[in-house]
């Protein structure tokens, strides 16, 4: 072996391709040394396979977590009879998540959700020692109120068919529309539903959500006290309590609170006759005491503040009552009378280090939700200083007030508060248990009915929260699932939804170690190697290498391989503008890894946008730095702006964990290169592992394989579109007479793939909601199901068996191989052409040729 040579050996080992490891092309071994170039670029490209499967492999060690974390929440979310016999004996509403939903049961669905993440962590109740559950944001588009009565629930007063004007009309006139009351009563009532139904209300009440102890759930009275834009008040079934008080569990809690409050009203009445009062009769004493018609306000000492919930349980034991002909006053204490109360609170429901949001309700509570139409005055602002800041007295005052109001202008604005704020973020006292959480207020979520949004969608996150702990003895996030709860109306003001539902994980925080850091590394300097440094520089030289194919001319006499010869060297040239790795690798390969390194490029690319994203809410208790980080990253939210609150993933690495050195490092880089939410670095896994596959063509045991696909790719091609043309003849048909009554074929998109699954086995789709020989169009449903089966399954699929059984066949004859090779390297090599704008030169070369022939055979004869 010579110098050179040798050389050339030992290049062909590095994962860059070098000239130095090229043959020279007239050498004698090129097939032989091309072979094993091959060979040993495809073993690079497993190891790099190797690495980055450990890497992203690494990053969870908890799937088995996580992956029983989704089954308990979709067992929440889709109960079967055991789960749904559980609640009814609970008194609970159990909505099932189904396709397409009402109004109704989506308010339903969103508050059964919310509550179980408030009081069992979307797990269990005797699993919130170590998981936490809370609702990150809801998102809302386009609420819209209609033309309707929000107080009655019936049309507007101004409509004919509910006024309450007496008279007579004429079929084509109308009284209601003339008369000044109910002209003036529909204005006030559009102009309301307009207030209720707009974005300012919508993001304090449904989005943030209010104290229920001092609005509590479903409570109507209170909720049109407190709130002017509902004044003089929402009907019941635009604010109700959708959890609770509704099976047969619940009337006999019902009825425990009535014999309670029978025996109050009998240790009062004793009181009453031991005084001199007036005594009970004799008759009426031998009554059941749930008989007794009594008022309960006059024994309730005026000194005794009502229950928070009062009004609630007073409506839905008044309703069981009223079933019996029984009458309880408004007061009444029904089941869960207590539940506002701080110590009935379930745990978890205080956050004392979200600090953000106790900005915001103190500022709000003052400035309402939206700082741009005002600010505060004075008197306001001293108000909510003194809330916060013990020692404000008028005598420290006018210091305080000059700091927060530096221009003069009189009117504190929320950029103003928030400068005050964070210099004197330490100084602030707080209530002892801090922020109540979005889980654990009160939503009103059965204001979708009355504003109907285009959108609704809720973020929760369920997080393992003792996952390791920082030098202050603090437990930090490790595990975070994330749950999407969203709906998308059908149609404008229908009121029925669209449901999508997403489960999906983020890596462990802190389960990172220095082999992480070797692993990044390792990939890093792989993928460069095998791709991206080849890719940059055929980036970089496309342009140039694209003029030269469009620009590209040849001699007149040039011959039709010479053409091909010339236009492929051109061709790869712009696919491998070093001309290295072409020289040993077929285009198709060449091709793949270009793409393999735009595919890690965007997935890198994506990591990096969604670090930045705010994303992150903090669990458990919190450091300084990251309360402090926490308020800076959501001052625009703290001033009630319809922003999403959070902070994005490396400030939490920065300021809410303790990960130092290479363990920070480990952290903080696969965050930015290697965290998606969309998992693109697992497809990229995938093309790798297909650009593998060429070691099947090189094994002579294998390459059957490739080369029957190569030789059934045109009758699959043809196949492939003579079977979609099929299915979507299918689907305008099942559309078209089936799309009014069943779900799956409403559209020729939901019909195309409801026959494509149908096609390969899965028939739930197709099936659901019929019923058989009992309702007329599921009976035809399937016998049209019945003549696709015979044509599209049995016919047409064992067609594509057949092609592939023929391919199989011919691959063993190597001469007809190398003969539809050829044909087929021609014919592509013309389509090319015809793209780049050359197909003349390769027709006018034919066209000669022809001639030619044919003149020779003319002579000939």
């Amino acid at each position: 072996m010579t110098e050179l040579e040798e050389g050339s050996f030992w290049a062909g080992f590095s994962p860059y391709c070098l000239k130095s490891a090229l043959p020279p092309e007239n050498s004698p071994t090129l097939r032989d040394s091309n072979l094993r170039l091959r060979w040993i670029r495809i073993y690079w490209w497993v190891l790099l396979l190797l690495v980055y499967s450990a890497l992203l492999l690494e990053s969870n060690a908890n799937r088995e977590l996580s992956s029983a974390v989704r089954y308990e929440v979709m067992e929440q979310l889709f109960p079967d009879w055991n789960k749904a016999a559980e609640r009814t004996r609970d008194a609970e509403i159990s909505p099932s998540l189904k396709e397409l939903l009402t109004a109704d049961d989506v308010a339903k669905t969103m508050s059964f959700y919310t509550d179980i993440c408030a009081s069992q962590s979307s797990i269990s109740a005797s699993m919130k020692a170590t998981w936490e559950c809370k609702l990150f944001d809801i998102r809302v588009e386009n609420p819209e109120g209609g033309s309707w009565d929000p107080t009655t629930n019936h049309a507007l007063p101004d409509v004919d068919k509910d006024t309450l004007m007496n008279g007579t009309r004429g079929i084509l006139e109308t009284k209601a529309r003339t008369n000044k009351t109910n002209k003036e009563l529909a204005k006030e009532r559009r102009y309301e539903i307009k207030q209720i139904c707009s974005e300012n209300f919508f993001q304090t009440h449904f989005i943030i959500g209010d104290d229920p102890r001092k609005v509590p759930l479903g409570d109507v009275n209170a909720f049109a006290q407190r709130v002017r834009q509902v004044h003089p008040g929402l009907n019941p079934v635009f604010d109700q309590f959708l959890l609770h008080d509704q099976g047969f569990g619940g009337m006999k809690q019902m009825l425990n609170e009535i014999k309670e409050e029978v025996k109050e009203i009998k240790e009062s009445q004793k009181e009453l006759d031991h005084d001199g009062g007036r005594r009970l009769s004799t008759r009426l004493q031998r009554r059941s005491p749930w008989l007794l018609d009594v008022d309960l306000e006059s024994n309730r000492s005026e000194e005794v503040p009502a229950k928070p919930a009062e009004a609630l349980e007073a409506k839905a034991t008044n309703a069981t009552a009223a079933a019996q002909g029984l009458t309880f006053p408004a007061n009444h204490s029904g089941i869960n009378g207590s539940v506002a109360k701080d110590q009935n609170f379930p745990s978890g429901c205080f956050d004392p280090g979200d600090v953000a949001g106790l900005l915001r309700d103190l500022w709000v509570s003052y400035a309402g939700s939206d700082d741009t139409e005002w600010g505060l005055n004075e008197e306001d602002a001293k108000g909510m200083a003194k809330e916060v800041l013990p020692n404000v007295g008028s005598d420290t005052w006018p210091q305080y007030w000059e700091e927060m109001n530096p221009d003069g202008d009189l009117k504190l604005s929320g950029e103003e508060f928030l400068v005050f704020a964070e210099k004197h973020l330490k100084e602030f006292q707080w209530p002892i248990r801090g922020y109540l959480n979005s889980e654990c207020r009160n939503h009103h979520f059965s204001l979708i009915s009355l504003c109907k949004p285009q959108e609704i969608s809720a973020h929760y996150q369920v997080a393992f929260v003792p996952g390791k702990k920082n030098s202050a003895g603090i437990f930090f996030t490790q595990q975070r699932i994330n749950v999407l709860l969203s709906f998308k109306q059908v149609t404008d003001q229908s009121g029925w939804y669209r449901t999508n539902l997403r489960i999906f994980n983020k890596s462990c925080i802190g389960s990172k170690t220095p082999g992480t850091v070797i692993l990044m590394v390792l990939t890093l300097i792989l993928f460069s190697f095998l791709t991206l440094i080849d890719s940059l520089a055929t980036l970089i030289l496309l342009p140039l290498n694209l003029y030269r194919i469009l620009w590209m001319d040849l001699p007149s006499d040039a011959s039709i391989e010479e053409i091909e010869t010339c236009f492929w060297r051109k061709f790869l040239q712009g696919l491998d503008a070093r001309g290295v790795a072409s020289r040993f690798l077929p285009v198709l390969i060449v091709l793949a890894e270009r793409l393999l390194a735009l595919g890690f490029i965007l997935s890198c690319v994506e990591a990096v946008k969604e670090s930045r994203m705010n994303t992150v809410l903090p669990f458990g208790v919190l450091s300084e730095s990251c309360m402090v980080t926490w308020f800076r990253g959501n001052k625009g939210w703290i001033i009630g702006r319809n922003v999403p609150r959070g902070i994005n993933m490396i400030n939490y690495i920065n300021e809410c964990t303790d990960v130092a050195g290479v363990d920070y490092l480990a952290e903080l880089f696969f965050e930015v290169l290697f965290e998606d939410e969309g998992c693109f670095h697992a497809l990229v896994v995938g093309l790798i592992m297909l650009r593998i596959l060429e070691a099947f063509s090189l094994s002579s045991r294998l390459n059957w394989l490739p080369r029957t696909l190569f030789l059934a790719k045109n009758k699959l091609q043809n196949f492939l579109l003579a079977y979609v043309c099929l299915v979507a003849g299918f689907s305008l048909i099942m559309t078209l007479y089936f799309g009014d009554i069943f779900q799956q074929f409403s559209s020729l998109q939901e019909s195309f793939c409801t026959l494509l699954l149908y096609s390969f086995g899965s028939t739930e789709r197709a099936l659901y909601g019929s019923k058989p020989f009992i309702e007329v169009g599921s009976s035809h449903l399937h016998a049209a199901l019945f003549f696709y089966t015979v044509f599209a399954v049995t016919i047409i699929l064992n067609m594509f068996t057949t092609i592939v059984i023929d391919a199989f066949t011919a691959e063993g004859d190597p001469e007809r191989y190398e003969k539809i090779y050829k044909e087929e390297t021609q014919s592509l090599t013309s389509q090319l052409l015809q793209v780049f704008g050359k197909g003349h030169l390769l027709n006018k070369k034919s066209q000669l040729t022809r001639q030619a022939s044919s003149e020779e055979d003319k002579a000939e004869t």
